[in-house]
């Protein structure tokens, strides 16, 4: 059982992927997070954004897998110099639209998709990864009638908000603005299933243990995780 229990966000990597989802903020945008694990907690230092990725209303991906792959090895390069300074994982954002206005899709944009777990999945593979640390920022435009310019942070039990206040909404009352919910995921590779396992429990087909042990590494478990600024 994993002793992460929650994800620490320092300042710079709060605000470098706040800066990247409001840049263009009806596509989703996406990027690597770097950090240290430390005792019973993930602590991300930084937010780099994927330039190169390509972005659309609904979806991201990665647009050049080459220079995905140079900035993979560009993190573990920089790993082995400093240490338990690395690549922990990603974050990406899903935006809400006018259809999404019903409390159980909004809900469902707080979690992960299959795509995104097959993306994670991959991303693992290529590093080597047995964790990975995803945070989802789900973002929606909003005018506000009151509250001065700035920023407000609520948090939950495993989600941190935010709302944006920017300037005045058409040069009259009321102001334009964002709010923005943010989920941690702690994402894991299941323990490698083997012949003893099977011994161990009679009741399992031999067939079937073989074959998840073909694909034990494509198998994962996710939990969502409490999520704090630094």
């Amino acid at each position: 059982m994993s002793l992460i229990e929650k994800i620490e966000i320092a300042g710079s990597c709060f605000h470098n992927m706040m800066r990247t989802v409001i840049e263009s903020y009806r596509l989703e945008q996406t990027g690597f997070l770097i950090g240290q694990m430390s005792n019973n907690k993930a602590v991300l230092y930084n937010a780099y954004p994927i330039t190169t990725s390509k972005r659309k209303p609904s979806s991201v991906y990665y647009g050049d897998e080459k220079a995905i792959e140079r900035l993979k090895r560009y993190e573990i390069a920089v790993s082995l110099k400093e240490g338990e300074i690395s690549l922990l994982g990603g974050y990406h954002s899903h935006i809400v639209k006018k259809e999404d206005k019903n409390t159980e899709r909004r809900s469902e944009l707080n979690e992960l998709s299959d795509d995104d777990l097959d993306y994670i999945r991959e991303d693992m593979r290529s590093i080597g990864a047995v964790s990975w640390i995803e945070i989802i920022l789900r973002l929606e435009e909003k005018a506000y009638s009151s509250r001065d310019v700035g920023l407000y942070l609520t948090h939950h039990k495993k989600k941190m908000g935010l709302t944006i206040m920017d300037f005045p909404l058409n040069h009259i009352n009321g102001r334009n603005g964002y709010r923005i919910v943010l989920s941690g995921y702690l994402i894991e590779k299941r323990p490698e299933i083997t012949l003893k396992n099977w011994h161990d429990n009679k009741t399992q087909d031999l067939k079937k243990i073989r074959r998840m042990m073909k694909t034990t590494e494509l198998r994962l478990k996710e939990r969502k995780i409490k999520i704090i600024e630094k």
